[in-house]
């Protein structure tokens, strides 16, 4: 998809997002997100020029300061004219005033979104900015516990970013699933999808991104509702049990089947699934990826409960349940075939 059949973002939105990455690109875990970042970064001219420019504000701070670090020292017998004491005094003043506001917005922003954790209890590398960015690789999941006591559950290479500000939390799900139970705190909360917003308070919601602009919301507990930025008129109710997909570039939403909702144990039950649907869901989690030998296996219908996670398991299920063959002379490919 080129940039113009994409969505443009807000501005905002890339700024928050640019100033997130710009950090973790300087931060300790550089080489660990930096899959990330590049697929961030290739989603178009946007993204790329909203990055410049963070590199270009910083290089401007660090040459204001290195230009005050020159000034400050200057000796009073260096310029004995009151057109020199003057001008080294602004710039001492200028210093201090960037110095200063420096000092409050980092300040500012640390109050706004203290250190996330993750289960093993290190430290996410956003904690110093307003925003961050959770991913995971694949075949990982990860139990993030968010300041506020918000919990996030992130399937399998997945990307959110989370911005705190003073009167509300917001979230994004840039890529994949995750499963959101919402901390009490007397902010609003919100979920993004493009202008549009799910809206709750004390519920636990799913969330999957299925393409660029389409995002599934199931309810797991508790009400939700979902409303367009800036209308004041009462939003679409979402009930516990109650899913939609909610499209950024159409003016409606539309009602689904419920989701699986055991996802993140690793287990899922299906009814009647697709051989082809029910692959495709265990592939997102293993570079080794499970095949079909022809196209028409891929309509077989499947029931019953099945591990996703463990994609040579059940590849050696399947095949017993079919009375399939097993090709795994690839590290990359199981193949099933008749």
């Amino acid at each position: 998809m080129t940039d113009s059949e994409q969505p443009v973002p807000s501005d905002g939105q890339l700024r928050e997002e640019a100033a997130a990455w710009w950090a973790a690109m300087h931060g300790e875990q550089a080489d660990a997100l930096r899959p990330d970042f590049e697929a961030w970064l290739n989603r178009g001219s946007y993204h790329r020029s909203a990055y410049n420019r963070m590199g270009e504000i910083h290089a401007f701070g660090k040459h204001l300061k290195e230009e005050s670090d020159l000034a400050a020292p200057l000796p009073p017998t260096a310029n004995k004219s009151g057109r020199g004491k003057n001008a080294a005094a602004t710039a001492i003043f200028a210093c201090g005033l960037l110095i200063g506001g420096l000092s409050y917005r980092q300040a500012t922003m640390q109050a706004l979104l203290p250190p996330v954790q993750d289960e093993s209890g290190s430290k996410a590398p956003f904690q110093r900015i307003a925003t961050q960015a959770l991913s995971t690789r694949i075949g990982e999941v990860r139990t993030i516990g968010l300041s506020d006591g918000t919990r996030v559950i992130l399937d399998t290479d997945s990307l959110m970013s989370v911005s705190f500000q003073p009167d509300v939390r917001t979230v994004r799900l840039e890529r994949g699933r995750a499963r959101i139970t919402i901390g009490a705190d007397p902010r609003p909360f919100k979920l993004m999808v493009g202008d549009r917003s799910v809206d709750a308070t004390h519920a636990t919601l799913d969330a999957e991104k299925r393409n660029m602009s389409t995002t599934a919301v199931h309810v797991v507990a508790g009400d939700a509702s979902v409303t367009q930025s800036g209308d004041k008129t009462e939003g679409v109710p979402l009930a516990a049990g109650q899913s939609a997909a909610i499209d950024a570039t159409a003016p409606t939403i539309r009602p689904i089947a419920e989701p699986t909702s055991s996802w993140p144990t690793g287990v899922i039950d299906v009814d009647r699934m697709t051989l082809g649907d029910l692959i495709a869901a265990s592939n997102r989690y293993s570079k080794s990826q499970i095949v079909l030998g022809t196209a028409d296996l891929s309509a077989l219908k499947v029931s019953g409960r099945f591990r996703i996670n463990d994609t040579a398991s059940l590849a050696r299920r399947l095949a017993l349940l079919f009375n399939l063959q097993l090709d795994t002379s690839t590290s990359e490919r199981i193949i099933l075939h008749m």
